[in-house]
This record gives C-alpha cells, structure tokens and sequence, in this order.
C-alpha cells in the first residue's frame, strides 16, 4: 500500500484544491499502490499461464483417451490437476478428476471409476454446472446397478431437462431404458 503521504504546505494552494487534494490523497492510502497493482497483474498473468498450461495438458490426455493410451492419457490428467489446483480451477479439477474416471473404467476399474466420478460429481455441483453434472451422473450409472443407477439416471435426466436438450435425454433413453 502507499503510505507516502506528503504533508499538506499552508498556503500552496487555495483551499479547495487543498481539500481535494487531502481528500484525494486520502483516498490513495486505501487503494493499491502502482507496485501493488502491477505485482497483482503479474500474479494474474502467471495464473494465467499456469491455467494454460493445465488446459494444454488436460487436452493431451483427452486425445491420448481417445486414442486409447490409457497410461498417457492418466499421467496427462495428474499432471494438470496439481496446476488447476494452484490456480483454484475448480471446474477444470473435476475435468480432470473425470478423465482419471474415464481411464479407469476404460481399463476395467470400475471402483475406481466410481470413486473418480463421485468426486468430480461433488466439484461440478460446486460450481453449478449442470452439463457437467449431468455427465457425471451418466457416468455413475455406467458404474453402479439397481436403485443407484436409477437415481443416477434420473438426475441425468433431469439436468438434460433442465437445459431443455431433448436429443441428450433421448441419448440417455437409448442407453439406459
């Protein structure tokens, strides 16, 4: 903060510029100094840069997913995490918490899977994004039978519904019944 506050000089000024400038001055003692503002800046442009670089990397292991190289593909996604985490990127977290899911159900860990799913599940209703927590419940229903998978379902449903995307909810029927 700037705390360098010259003292007023009796008779520099007339008194209304003096009070403004009291006042003005005043005024800067409680709002950041040029340093502070530029130190800011650069923490948000190294936030940034940290943000982007978990984003690139997060697209790695979605394209080694889809080329199914399940072991890039998982050491893709727990290297964005720690970067999402140390920016408080909390939906790209959950991103990367449900491609770990997605590796392991693709690799026949279904536990595991369900554990990822849950997980990502809690951070996506964290931030309200109802199309990703309408995934993540479509994801727990591939993991989970009877009267959990329907709950799942329903609340897929229901989110898909609440967009008004009726092609998703028919999507879910021909998956689900």
């Amino acid at each position: 903060m700037n705390f360098l506050v010259r003292p007023q000089r009796a008779g520099r000024h007339p008194t209304w510029r003096r009070k403004i400038r009291l006042k003005l001055r005043t005024v800067s003692i409680s709002r950041p100094s040029d340093a502070e503002r530029v130190a800011d800046g650069q923490s948000e442009r190294q936030a940034g840069a940290v943000g982007g670089e978990a984003n690139c990397i997060q697209s790695l292991g979605d394209i080694a997913l889809a080329r199914s190289e399940h072991d890039a593909a998982r050491d893709a996604y727990q290297q964005a995490l720690p970067l999402y985490r140390q920016v408080g990127a909390v939906l790209g977290e959950a991103n990367c918490i449900l491609g770990v899911g997605d590796v392991a159900l693709a690799q026949g860990e279904r536990d595991t899977a369900r554990e990822q799913f849950a997980e990502a599940l809690a951070l996506y209703e964290r931030v309200h994004r109802t199309d990703n927590i309408a995934l993540a419940h479509e994801r727990l229903a591939r993991v989970t039978s009877g009267a959990e998978r329907t709950r799942h379902v329903a609340a897929a449903r229901a989110a898909w519904n609440a967009m008004d995307l009726p092609d998703e909810v028919a999507r879910l029927d021909r998956e689900f019944g």
